[in-house]
């Protein structure tokens, strides 16, 4: 994928390279903060054939409204390393 940032934290828009369609694609991004970038991305694999989409994050900020883009994204599961401590509730 290439993105394209009209400056900091606003991704103007990410475009596809190479075939992905009927393919599983995996992003990887090194820091996912609001998600913004990483469900857009997933978004057009999805409009460009892609059959599933998974994330690979090295550090998982998630501010809001991260967990509620990611709920309504194309993503399938997202994978993340604990390299920061999320503060959520244990039921």
């Amino acid at each position: 994928m290439h993105k394209e940032r009209v400056k900091a934290n606003e991704v103007e828009s990410v475009i596809v390279i190479g075939d992905v369609k009927g393919k599983t694609c995996i992003l990887v991004d090194d820091m996912v903060d609001t998600a913004g970038t990483l469900c857009m991305a997933a978004e057009e694999l999805k409009q460009k054939g892609a059959k599933k989409v998974y994330a690979f994050i090295t550090h998982g900020i998630f501010s809001n409204p991260a967990a509620e883009r990611i709920s309504k994204s194309a993503i399938e599961k997202i994978v993340c390393t604990d390299s920061m401590k999320l503060d959520v509730e244990s039921e």
